[in-house]
């Protein structure tokens, strides 16, 4: 039974233009004070066993909106809550959350990540008695967020929905709205959309078992195999070799204080099995894009979470042009906790039409006009070069009005003789190459020198507990960061280690991954000896050569490839 503990909230209609076709959309936004996370909660907790199990409260753990929701429930319900978040949780989200609290909660940020805060919280529980509110895995919450699908059908009750879509983490609101509506409306398709890098629901979907995304880095997805359970920590970080192959069950998996672990609950899982008609990954690019549809569109910035469901719907229209026409796709849109500091890397990655190039010119007055005339009349949105001989090599993008176009671009370009080298899915181009191109060191100053990329969880310090990491003996011949707000830190270094320092080199990079940092070399990267090394001496002067590649420091070449001990 669903508790009406709030009224249903207004739907905002929407009117997109989809690859030339005119898409009626429904969206609503997830207001805490409205609906769908008020039954949620209430539905799942408002009534305790005893007198006393009400006296002692509820505790929950959450980054973001579900710690609000616990917030403001607990309110309504005049109980007492404690809600551990981690200490690299958001001021924006923090805030919200104490906006919400009575005075008899009580907001406790403990912790670098997820799983830190959820031990504290499992503690507080044992230690106080308290109620848990698991943010997905209580079949009450699922229950309460199964609402949703119920306003879905009494507000499009002359609509022909096709579809429903719904953004994706432990899979609470997937499983809630699609038991509704496969029970009240089986036709109408229930999807889930996640993130391409945080896709558990998929990959366990499709592996028919629940899998544990053991860790990420640098694009490669890895799994924690049962062979591996009785290794030391330090020996089983990073070791999958290719993604999908090295399947876990959470029983067999042992527990980490690391970053996060993207899993599922057995009874999300066991739902979305069963009513999920399929489940759709989408890249950050696709993400940052539907935060900049939603905000033309709507006037609400979205935060990446809330905007999944958005950016799937895009994708679905996309590719099944023909059979959405006149039919109503509803996005389930969760979460406007967008971080200011943010917004600067969604506006450098919404532009889905924007191609990023690298091609070389002739070094003579008049060469850069020839070579756009290939391009135009697309809007030129980039273009980056340094002087440096002949021929330049230039780092450009330009925006195409379809990937057909993108297309047609590349192939008149290369038809003309101009040797391209698309870089629009290179990330070390996108992320730190673009704004180191044009500055090349002399071939006698870069003796000796690797490229190192390095991640690690961005929190304060962190830059400042790197820099002093870094061994006295090595020289620093480049470095790159910019913040962008987010979990994870890059940092882009150059490096000059001597050869008879290469295994202390070995040492350091062990030593990082020991406290959770990891790194990849990129010496061998094409940006790299393209655009941040001096071109090498040519006799033919019409010949595009560019500098040797260096040889790499490292054996492996990353933390994600380093072998088993």
């Amino acid at each position: 039974m669903l508790v009406p503990f709030a009224a249903p909230r207004p739907w905002q209609f929407r009117s997109v233009r989809s690859a030339g076709r005119v898409l009626q959309l429904r969206r609503f936004s997830e207001v805490i004070e409205h609906t769908a996370y008020l039954n949620m909660i209430l539905n799942a907790k408002a009534s305790f066993r005893t007198p006393e199990e009400k006296s002692m409260g509820i505790c929950a753990c959450s980054a973001g909106n579900h710690a609000q929701g616990v917030a403001y429930s607990a309110a309504a319900l005049d109980i007492s809550a404690k809600i551990f978040m981690p200490q690299t949780t958001p001021n924006i989200k923090v805030d919200s959350v104490r906006r919400f609290s009575n005075a008899k909660s009580e907001v406790i940020l403990v912790g670098d990540n997820y799983d830190a805060a959820y031990a504290a919280t499992m503690e507080c529980m044992k230690a106080e008695g308290r109620v848990l509110v698991h943010p997905f895995n209580d079949p009450l919450v699922i229950a309460g967020q199964g609402t949703i699908g119920k306003e879905i059908l009494e507000q499009t009750t002359k609509e022909d929905v096709e579809a429903v879509f719904c953004c994706v983490g432990g899979g609470g609101l997937l499983a809630g709205v699609g038991a509704f509506l496969k029970a009240v409306k089986p036709s109408i398709k229930v999807i889930g959309v996640e993130a391409i890098d945080s896709a558990a629901m998929t990959e366990s979907l499709k592996a028919k078992q629940r899998l544990l995304r053991w860790h990420q880095r640098f694009g490669v997805i890895e799994w924690v195999n049962s062979r591996m359970e009785q290794r030391p920590l330090g020996k089983m970080i990073g070791r999958a070799k290719t993604p999908n192959k090295c399947p876990v069950k959470l029983s067999e998996a042992p527990s980490r204080d690391f970053e996060k672990v993207a899993k599922v609950g057995d009874e999300t899982f066991r739902l979305c099995t069963a009513f999920a008609d399929e489940m759709i990954t989408v890249s950050t690019d696709e993400i940052c894009a539907a935060i900049k549809d939603s905000f033309k569109d709507t006037r609400v910035v979205l935060e990446p979470a809330g905007a999944l469901a958005t950016a799937g719907l895009k994708r679905y229209a996309m590719e099944r042009q023909d059979l959405v026409q006149g039919r109503t796709l509803v996005a389930v849109s969760s979460g406007a906790n967008m971080d200011f500091d943010r917004l600067r890397f969604v506006s450098e990655r919404a532009d889905t039409s924007e191609t990023h190039i690298a091609v070389y010119i002739p070094e003579r007055p008049g060469a850069f006009i020839d070579f756009y005339r290939f391009i135009f009349p697309r809007n030129v949105t980039e273009f980056t070069y340094r002087i440096s001989g002949n021929p330049a090599s230039i780092f450009m993008s330009f925006q195409a009005k379809s990937d057909d176009d993108r297309a047609k671009a590349l192939n008149t370009l290369r038809t003309a003789g101009y040797d391209v080298m698309d870089l629009s899915e290179n990330e070390l181009a996108k992320t730190h190459g673009r704004s180191l191109i044009g500055g090349r060191a002399p071939t006698e100053l870069t003796a000796e020198e690797g490229l190192f990329s390095f991640e690690f969880p961005e929190k304060p310090g962190a830059l400042m507990k790197f820099l002093e990491q870094l061994p006295s003996d090595f020289n620093v011949s480049l470095f790159h960061y910019r913040g962008h707000g987010a979990d994870v830190a890059r940092v882009l270094v150059g490096l000059q280690v001597p050869s008879k320092s290469r295994p202390r080199l070995r040492e350091y990079l062990a030593y990082l991954v020991s406290k959770g940092y990891s790194w990849k070399e990129e010496t061998q990267n094409e940006v790299y000896t393209r655009f941040l090394l001096t071109q090498a001496e040519v006799n033919n002067s019409r010949a595009q050569q560019g500098p040797k590649t260096p040889p790499p420091l490292t054996l492996t070449g990353s933390s994600v490839t380093e072998p088993l001990a």
